[in-house]
């Protein structure tokens, strides 16, 4: 059986569903020879069945799985991992997540307290025909300052909290990975965090399944600094209070909302110049069509996709996976199916090159008013970059 073919077809099924986003992971981890790390059993259960294996086992206590390829796929692509990155891996996961962001960045650090499992790693490192790669012996939840700044960081063990001191070695603009225990410890989510310069943001992606991160001593919680899942779902709930209104008396069909010149570029920013638009009599629609002109001013193509929401009714409609080939004008027609009524509305832009995860994110609040004197509805776009 050819493991290594099957392992690629594997690695393209997840480029289709949206796991896997970066070519040069797919390239490094598809080429990685498996077969001198894995047994044939194991191979069949990572490969053929998608999922993890163990690769260190004491009891049912005490036991590490290298983590499934998907699973693998998802972690690095939530990174969005760079050639000139410098990484901190928190925990070790057998090698191969290790060996294969080793070879896509320019430096790497792994931090692993359990000796046992911190020896095998760098002995897979060696079977794997890695060079110079050594596994720190040391708390991972202190993380390595003196390595520091990160501008990636990737804990592979679930946690309670995230203390704050790792998100001090992380560099601006930097991406940290965790998946935090919820309200079981079996029972966890996987979280990017991105430090930007006056804040954290954060976005969730769903539930996973982690054996828990080794270490010895855990970190006193500070309830002001520490990220706790309960500080993530409270700010998740937050939403600004807007007085309730009706919906427009005056006319019962809804108009068309016109915005223009929403321009996506590949420096982790949007570019935009949307003209107040207006909503006349005139220009009715049995649903509310919203047109949106986009252009691409990059060399290769690149995705969008955007969330229309109501904060007062918490109506939402989601719009996916619109590609936009480089340097020609897009204008995007949709129904839009929320009620429309004055008010605001937020609109949630998230713009993904087809080479790596996430390009270029916004949120939007669309201000509908309507003007009494002109008889018509004005739309302004308010955006929080």
């Amino acid at each position: 059986m050819n493991f290594q073919k099957l392992f690629q077809i594997l690695l393209s099924k997840h480029i289709k569903m949206g796991y896997l986003r970066d070519p040069r992971i797919k390239e490094i981890l598809g080429n990685l020879p498996l077969e001198r790390l894995l047994t044939e059993e194991q191979l069949k259960r990572f490969i053929l069945a998608d999922s993890p294996v163990l690769f260190y086992y004491k009891d049912k206590n005490n036991l590490r799985t290298v983590s499934a390829p998907h699973m693998i796929s998802m972690m690095t692509s939530m990174m969005e991992l760079d050639s000139s990155d410098n990484v901190m891996i928190l925990g070790s996961k057998g090698g191969i997540i290790e060996a294969t962001i080793s070879q896509a960045v320019e430096k790497i650090t792994i931090v692993e307290e359990h000796d046992e499992v911190a020896s095998i790693t760098e002995e897979a490192f060696i079977k794997l025909g890695i060079k110079n790669l050594w596994v720190q012996r040391q708390n991972p939840l202190f993380g390595l300052p003196k390595n520091g700044p990160y501008s990636k960081i990737l804990i592979t063990g679930s946690i309670p909290f995230i203390p704050y001191s790792l998100i001090d070695q992380l560099s601006i603009n930097g991406i940290l990975v965790a998946p935090l225990m919820m309200n079981h410890p079996n029972f966890q989510n996987i979280f990017q965090i991105i430090k930007q310069p006056n804040k954290l943001e954060i976005v969730n992606f769903g539930g996973v399944v982690f054996g828990p991160l080794f270490f010895t001593e855990l970190p006193e919680i500070d309830q002001k600094k520490d990220i706790t899942i309960q500080k993530i779902l409270k700010d998740e709930q937050r939403l600004p209070i807007l007085e309730k209104k009706e919906f427009f008396e005056d006319y019962k069909i809804l108009p068309k909302i016109e915005c223009h010149n929403l321009i996506f570029k590949e420096s982790n920013e949007i570019y935009q110049n949307i003209d107040l638009s207006k909503m006349v009599k005139k220009e009715f629609y049995k649903d509310c069509e919203l047109q949106i002109s986009l252009f691409n001013p990059d060399s290769s193509p690149i995705q969008i996709s955007f969330e229309f929401f109501s904060p007062s009714t918490g109506e939402k409609q989601i719009i996916n996976g619109i590609l936009l080939n480089p340097q020609i004008p897009f204008l995007l027609k949709f129904n839009l199916k929320i009620p429309l009524k004055e008010g605001n509305f937020k609109v949630h832009f998230v713009c993904i090159s087809l080479k790596r995860y996430r390009l270029a994110h916004t949120r939007a609040v669309f201000h509908v008013l309507k003007n009494e004197k002109l008889d018509e509805f004005e739309v302004s776009i308010e955006f929080d970059i």
